[in-house]
């Protein structure tokens, strides 16, 4: 990274502690996935999270790239009324990596998944119904691989409280990083 990203990272981290994956997050997130690894992120937005992770791993990301889904979503919003700009960052972002932008719904490929995977990152739409959804990868994740939830806050207390009631009784709560929160299978 440059010392320009570097600081533009750090401003959003200040101004936008519950929207972006902070550096703080995304370090506990490298250390805890580590290296080598097959990680499907679901969510990936710009790809900055995406190109942070696929550094030393490969990479899966899912994210039709949908528009405003939930008033309280930025992204989502970001995503209606600035596609091609979203899409040329991500495409940015991962073109000199190891990771692959597929552009349809996690539900959707799901039904034709059938490859285990070390780590899984849900970060994708903030609804309930959505994590719910999403969290029907963690059956990929191969026994003692890693999954991770993020935007477990109160800006989304539905997400919170299914993160809270159905994963935290059934997997390994490892830590957790403001709204971020990771488990071991």
């Amino acid at each position: 990274m440059t010392l320009k990203t570097d600081l533009q990272r750090i401003i959003k981290d200040i101004l936008f502690p519950d929207m972006y994956v902070t550096v703080r997050q995304l370090l506990l997130l490298k250390k805890v996935f580590g290296r080598g690894k097959l990680i499907v992120e679901i969510g990936s937005f710009y790809g900055e999270t995406t190109k942070r992770l696929a550094k030393y791993n490969r990479v899966i990301a899912i994210d039709p790239m949908l528009g405003i889904y939930d008033n309280r979503d930025k992204c989502s919003k970001t995503i209606d009324y600035q596609k091609k700009v979203v899409i040329s960052k991500l495409k940015k972002n991962i073109s000199k990596v190891n990771a692959l932008w597929l552009q349809e719904r996690s539900e959707d490929l799901l039904k034709r998944w059938n490859t285990p995977i070390d780590c899984l990152f849900i970060d994708g739409e903030h609804t309930l119904k959505g994590v719910k959804r999403d969290s029907e990868w963690i059956k990929f994740v191969k026994k003692g691989g890693f999954f991770a939830f993020h935007d477990v806050d109160y800006m989304f207390p539905e997400i919170k409280q299914f993160v809270e009631d159905k994963i935290v009784p059934n997997y390994e709560f490892l830590a957790k990083r403001g709204s971020l929160w990771i488990f071991s299978k």
